[in-house]
């Protein structure tokens, strides 16, 4: 069921073993009024199957679910197949481009305090705060391409730059999303790093985002000799470099760095005009070889195997359709004889 994206919970796990043990008339000490098996079993459950353990899942929506299937899946590899054997590109001339949102408000470590007391807080600035988009690049090689900020205002100030990494190039948008103007202005912001020509092109994978179609930056790129994949539409949590394994440790970096700014700065707010620096300092961090080169190893994507994605990934896509999308509404216990009898049907012994 967590392969196919409908995990149990462990209050659901307790109740199927309470019903187990009732309909089987195996004697229990469970509570009958909750009609819940106890905590004690679920611990030793665990400590029994040393294979299971709890995790907290990443969300995932249908529409991924849908779009991720192996005819778009394997399109995208032929893709990346034709052009690489078209160009002849070199390891660290394959780039990975995407964006990401940070916020003034971060997300509390966890802390230690007494036992018993359940409700702890810790400060942030706001209530609610303001979002700032992040564009990063980097390659298999883990060549990192200095990042872009765009900001949710009319006009740049200095002050949004204090602190950054040197290289950085700052924009602003009315919703601090990324358009096609800005988007144009990172890409030849790019060109700069990379100095691509005719004779040394580079590789440049992203996704679908509508700030990154338009007939001038397609014709940009054409001519500096900069080619462009795209990853087929809510797909990328899957092939996409900068999604499976960076993002996840820049943001974690980033929220330790804004909850030690917190800490050391009593009573001051988190601004824009300190997101710069903070994210410079969680930047440096996360920013090594070895993270570069994982992702694109996590995506599948290198120079001498560009067309194989893990049958594993695409298998529980493929049957979670099945299981799902004949019904929006299955009730769970529907679902799971199906998905027994897809199991026995679908997958082999192995």
């Amino acid at each position: 069921m967590a392969k196919l994206l409908y995990g149990t919970t462990c209050t659901q796990l307790r109740k199927i073993a309470f019903e187990y043990a009732e309909a089987n008339n195996i004697a229990n000490k469970f509570d009958k009024s909750s009609r819940l098996a106890g905590k004690d079993w679920l611990t030793l459950f665990l400590k029994r199957n040393p294979s299971i353990s709890m995790g907290k899942p990443e969300a995932t929506s249908i529409n991924r679910i849908q779009a991720f299937n192996e005819e778009e899946v394997n399109t995208y590899f032929k893709n990346l197949e034709h052009v690489f054997e078209k160009y002849k590109f070199k390891e660290r001339r394959v780039f990975n481009v995407d964006e990401t949102g940070i916020n003034t408000v971060q997300k509390p470590e966890r802390i230690l305090a007494l036992k018993g007391v359940k409700l702890m807080g810790e400060a942030t600035s706001w209530e609610r705060g303001e979002n700032v988009t992040v564009i990063c690049c980097f390659s298999t090689a883990g060549t990192y391409i200095p990042p872009m900020f765009i900001f949710h205002r009319k006009r740049m100030s200095y002050l949004l730059s204090k602190g950054g990494l040197v290289g950085t190039i700052y924009g602003c948008s009315v919703n601090g999303w990324s358009n096609e103007s800005l988007f144009f202005k990172w890409i030849q912001h790019f060109l700069n790093i990379v100095k691509s020509t005719i004779d040394y092109p580079v590789l440049l994978i992203l996704d679908n985002h509508s700030s990154h179609i338009s007939l001038e930056i397609f014709e940009f790129c054409k001519k500096r000799s900069i080619v462009m994949v795209t990853i087929p539409p809510h797909t990328s949590h899957k092939p996409q470099p900068l999604d499976v394994p960076f993002f996840s440790s820049l943001k974690s970096a980033f929220c330790h760095e804004c909850d030690v700014y917190m800490k050391s700065q009593v009573y001051q707010k988190i601004t824009p005009c300190e997101l710069a620096e903070l994210f410079n300092k969680a930047y440096i961090k996360v920013t090594t070889l070895d993270k570069g080169q994982s992702g694109f190893k996590a995506g599948r994507i290198c120079s001498f195997n560009p067309n194989k994605c893990q049958h594993d990934d695409l298998q529980q896509f493929e049957i979670l359709r099945d299981v799902v999308l004949e019904d929006e509404e299955v009730p769970m216990q529907q679902m799971e004889m199906k998905w027994l009898h897809l199991q026995t049907s679908h997958i082999s012994p192995k």
